[in-house]
């Protein structure tokens, strides 16, 4: 009996230094937690995102990014595309986004159709934007040049200004014959 309760009282005493160090882990890691949704927040202006888009799914997406970010994430794969992806290049994927590719996800939930698997689309989301967000550049660049005339550039007039200049033009036309009678005496043909 004394031996069986030595070993009880060391590892109860074992147990009791790991929760110890358990917890000051995660006590760090909910500061490295905390610093890497502000790095995150800055990174992709969440500020100026929050107000056009509500915080919610911005919450959701800097969540996200943070778990895959953080050095201790439980996930060493992810799954974009039924493809797995390792931790270190999806990091490497997600510390090039800005606002414009969080800006175009985000327009792609707005108006695309109904999603599932959230966090799925979330993480696929993350892990093509900066190619999404080129390939909608180009597609915009070439709905620009079309005008469906003749591919002539369609011109944008001021006609207030141009209404201005047509008055003026007129009223010195009017006032250079109005001169011209008066020095004569009579108006020239």
């Amino acid at each position: 009996l004394g031996n069986r309760h030595l070993q009880n009282t060391n590892k109860l005493n074992t147990n009791k230094q790991n929760i110890i160090k358990s917890s000051s882990r995660s006590f760090r890691g909910e500061e490295g937690k905390e610093e890497a949704v502000c790095r995150i927040r800055e990174q992709i202006g969440y500020d100026l995102l929050r107000p056009k888009y509500g915080q919610a799914l911005l919450d959701e997406i800097v969540k996200l990014m943070a778990e895959v970010s953080l050095p201790g994430s439980a996930a060493a794969f992810y799954t974009v595309n039924q493809k797995r992806i390792n931790r270190k290049t999806m990091c490497e994927r997600l510390s090039i986004l800005g606002s414009e590719h969080i800006r175009t996800i985000l327009e792609g939930i707005r108006n695309g159709p109904p999603i599932r698997n959230v966090r799925s689309y979330l993480l696929t989301s993350l892990y093509q934007a900066d190619a999404a967000l080129h390939i909608n550049a180009v597609r915009n660049k070439k709905a620009e040049k079309k005008n469906g005339f003749h591919n002539f550039h369609e011109r944008n007039y001021d006609f207030a200004l141009l209404e201005k200049s047509l008055l003026q033009a007129q009223d010195r036309a009017q006032g250079t014959g109005q001169a011209a009678v008066n020095r004569r005496g009579k108006e020239e043909p």
